[in-house]
């Protein structure tokens, strides 16, 4: 026979007080509070699973112990397994409400699996998700997961027993499982593809029953990232500060700079010169101060673009075609010191590269110096969960919009890149994309103005 069971979700606690307690979720901050007669049902399901009628019986009154098990599902307190005759088929985490379990099923109908499902390995099992709902389901019996994969061309649910019932009653009401010929005319789900929307749903508060923001995961594990990324050559090239000409142009009112932005992709035969290299980086990515939270010792960098947590995961790797006062090659903007360090590359690899032009599918000519943005990872990633990769893209896109601004007061040609090949510029510059991909680039050039 089929077993629906209870438990406390992980990273749910119970504080009790003299009136009850409350429950809080660490996981998506949320607060239950409870009158000092649910207490036993909490105590009980902290303890290990217990089915519906178990729970309502660890109190005096049965009716306010169904209803303590209602709440906590609601609340999304709470995980459920179903199990048969002792062995675990699938969990549910957190539980769907207590009508997920019972959804009516039509009889004769033809059901498939939703296109933004997915399945993955987690914990010697299969992790079935999907960005529609928070709830993740964990299967354990190879004739469910053989369901899945039936439910991809469609199938009838002509079947007995109860086990494949309840799981394709929890998939419909998840959505996870759908009718055939459910589409819709003009849906606004058309233009959803299955990564946008999966990066939507697990980066926002609400779609997702997963540890979100600062939970410093690592700070146990490993070391933080250096607010410095190591140097990889003994080459470097010093970088003035703005002369006062060029911070004269620095100065020009904020609102004639915003006025005059816009994507420049034609440029002056003249080059960009050191001196104006200088003065934009100073004024768009220099670090300008280095900073110790008081609260845990954290070390960060204080930049004129902002970065969530001030963690600043973003480098910037300018590939100079025409600059006067700097030799054609790959460097790195070294934002600590104010210099340019050349990167190692082999005279062919840096050939190449020199020869990439961006603009050229648009008939344009190729930028005197193009920008390559890499993020370190890790730098982010050790306290932020689940949002790191967000949380560093919103970092580019301000980025960009300093560069955007600088360039304009400066009198550059600039333009923002939609797409970079993250695999070429990896191996080009000797950086494993697992610890800093390449994710996004800018392009200067001499405005032709």
């Amino acid at each position: 026979m089929t077993q629906i069971q209870f438990t406390l979700r992980s990273k749910v606690y119970f504080y009790e007080s003299d009136r009850g307690g409350s429950l809080i979720s660490m996981t998506d901050k949320k607060t239950l509070s409870l009158n000092a007669d649910a207490v036993e049902v909490v105590n009980g399901l902290q303890s290990g699973w217990l089915t519906e009628d178990e729970a309502a019986e660890k109190t005096n009154d049965l009716n306010l112990g169904y209803f303590t098990l209602i709440t906590m599902q609601k609340a999304g307190m709470l995980d459920a397994r179903i199990v048969n005759k002792n062995k675990k088929l699938f969990t549910l985490s957190p539980s769907p409400e207590d009508s997920a379990f019972k959804k009516q099923i039509e009889s004769g109908t033809t059901y498939h699996l939703n296109r933004y499902a997915y399945l993955h390995q987690a914990e010697d099992a299969l992790l079935l998700e999907s960005p529609l709902t928070p709830c993740r389901i964990t299967i354990f019996d190879a004739k469910l997961t053989g369901m899945i994969h039936q439910l991809c061309t469609g199938m009838r649910l002509d079947i007995a027993g109860d086990d494949a019932k309840t799981f394709l009653s929890v998939l419909i009401a998840l959505g996870i499982a759908e009718p055939a010929g459910m589409e819709k005319e003009n849906d606004p789900m058309d233009f959803w593809q299955f990564h946008d929307l999966l990066y939507y749903a697990r980066t926002l508060d609400g779609k997702n029953a997963y540890p979100t923001g600062g939970t410093y995961r690592f700070r146990e594990k490993r070391p933080t990232i250096p607010i410095n990324r190591e140097s990889v050559s003994d080459t470097f090239i010093a970088l003035p500060e703005p002369t006062e000409e060029l911070a004269e142009s620095l100065n020009t009112p904020f609102s004639e700079v915003l006025g005059m932005r816009q994507s420049q992709r034609e440029f002056s035969e003249n080059f960009i010169t050191l001196e104006e290299l200088g003065a934009f980086f100073h004024a768009a990515a220099r670090i300008k101060s280095v900073q110790t939270i008081p609260d845990n010792g954290e070390i960060v960098t204080m930049r004129p673009s902002p970065s969530g947590g001030a963690r600043h995961a973003l480098e910037i790797y300018p590939l100079i075609k025409r600059c006067e006062g700097v030799p054609p090659g790959a460097y790195r903007y070294d934002a600590a010191n104010h210099r340019l360090e050349r990167v190692p590359t082999t005279p062919d690899k840096l050939k190449k590269m020199l020869e990439e032009n961006p603009y050229e599918f648009l008939g344009g000519e190729s930028p005197q110096i193009t920008l390559n943005i890499s993020a370190r990872i890790g730098r982010t990633a050790w306290k932020y969960e689940s949002i790191a990769y967000k949380l560093i893209n919103q970092d580019m896109g301000c980025l960009y919009q300093t560069f955007y601004l600088v360039a304009t007061a400066l009198g550059l040609a600039p333009c923002a890149l939609g797409s970079v090949n993250t695999e070429k510029l990896g191996k080009a510059h000797g950086i494993d994309w697992s610890e800093e991909p390449f994710i996004g680039a800018f392009t200067l050039g001499k405005t032709n103005d």
